[in-house]
């Protein structure tokens, strides 16, 4: 079998590989205690190979689990004094198995050695996470990588002195294809947002502004405008120059956050400007999704109605989440004519919560999926629905979940859904 390594060399965009989200979600929400006991255990393997006393493919056996995420943060201070680069190294560019990968990775950063090695691991958001280096370096990765692996790199340049790359957050760097919500306190600290918004802005840097303290105001996945010690200053800042520049969505959407945050009179003026309508015209009908995302966001704040707009996004990407916005729309007509369109099953299942006893085909069919959502999504909607409206089949359906599905947890879900104790929102 092929190495990863000798596969994203030879073709680095020829290789499905996840997004690292998994191992992102554990980092920043799970348990962030170290597994001492497998660190204990990768550490005694590698050492003992280092020292020849153990061959190498022993040492494969116990790092090929992808667990890594769980314990790699314990490697470096039980083997900080041992010669672990040629083990790295091995494991690196030798392993076929993800979690091997990652531990060969940790060896090198350990060893400060193969910066080339790293760097083809280090543009896949899967491996950022693990892939050590100096500040540029750092840079460097943080250009190849969008999702979790940008963020993973931004955070280890929180509190850099380095002008470029301080610039660069500020301006971008921040951008990722999870949630600014992670790294837009680092934009404003690090990045300088407050000292920047007093100097000459210009459309680039205001659209950057706009964007960071909107994140930083909505509640998301990190931290937020109360824990910004500047805020107040960048707010204040922000609106006195953003009313210079031809309006863009995003101000529209920093502005309506901020009028929600305090209430400031300059807010109203700013909102009630007419050329608003021209924008969100131009955006609801834009080919581009993230224009047209900025768009509905806008028109769903003047109370536009953009059903239809998000169904004709439905079928041009039916497995995307354009899904969220037709069903927030929807009434019992529209919900009838969502269930018709193609797309994932769960799509359409989810957003029947508010629907009792329509679609009722559909959940079963959720409900019988192939994945572990797609049965908690038919679960949850099923939570939300009377027992008198739940299509005819599905009890049964249900009491065979609870009773041999393979997933625990899809069987605790479907036995506290027949005993009336699922809380509808309880299955991801």
């Amino acid at each position: 079998m092929s190495s990863l390594y000798d596969h994203l060399r030879q073709r680095p965009d020829g290789l499905e590989l996840p997004d690292g989200g998994w191992d992102g979600v554990l980092v920043h929400h799970g348990h962030r205690a170290v597994d001492e006991a497998r660190a204990d255990e990768v550490a005694e393997a590698v050492r003992a190979t280092c020292a020849g006393s153990a061959r190498l493919p022993a040492l494969y056996e116990v790092v090929a689990a992808d667990d890594v995420v769980r314990y790699f943060e314990g490697l470096a201070p039980r083997l900080a004094d041992a010669e672990v680069g040629a083990v790295g190294r091995w494991l690196a560019t030798t392993a076929a198995d993800r979690g091997a990968v990652k531990v060969g990775l940790v060896l090198l950063g350990i060893a400060g050695s193969d910066p080339d090695v790293v760097r083809v691991f280090a543009a896949h958001d899967e491996f950022t996470l693990y892939c050590a280096a100096g500040e540029r370096e750092l840079w460097r990765m943080a250009l190849a990588v969008r999702g979790w692996g940008r963020i993973h790199c931004v955070e280890r340049l929180r509190g850099t002195r380095d002008p470029e790359i301080r610039e660069w957050i500020l301006r971008g760097g921040f951008r990722n294809t999870v949630s600014h919500g992670y790294l837009a306190l680092i934009a404003a600290e690090t990045g300088g947002l407050a000292a920047a918004l007093r100097g000459p802005v210009d459309r680039d840097l205001l659209t950057a502004a706009g964007e960071i303290l909107l994140a930083l105001i909505e509640v998301g996945p990190a931290d937020g405008i109360r824990d910004y010690g500047q805020a107040s200053e960048a707010i204040d800042s922000y609106l006195a120059v953003v009313e210079e520049y031809a309006p863009a969505l995003i101000d529209f959407l920093c502005v309506e956050a901020i009028r929600g945050l305090d209430g400031q009179k300059a807010c109203a003026r700013i909102l009630a400007d007419r050329r608003w309508d021209r924008l969100i015209a131009e955006g609801l009908s834009s080919s581009d999704p993230l224009v047209f995302r900025d768009a509905a966001r806008v028109a769903r704040g003047k109370g536009i109605d953009t059903f239809e707009e998000h169904v004709r996004w439905i079928w041009a990407e039916p497995g995307a989440d354009w899904w969220v916005g037709a069903w927030e729309q929807a009434d019992a007509d529209r919900a009838r004519g969502l269930i018709a369109l193609p797309g994932p099953i769960a799509a359409r299942a989810r957003g029947l919560r508010a629907f009792p006893g329509i679609g009722g085909d559909v959940v079963l069919a959720s409900l019988r999926g192939p994945e572990v959502y797609d049965r908690g999504v038919a679960m949850e909607t099923l939570a939300h629905w009377p027992r008198s409206a739940w299509p005819a089949a599905a009890e049964a359906a249900v009491e065979e979940l609870a009773r041999d599905d393979p997933e625990d947890q899809v069987r605790r879900w479907a036995t506290e859904l027949l005993a009336g104790r699922l809380q509808a929102g309880d299955p991801r």
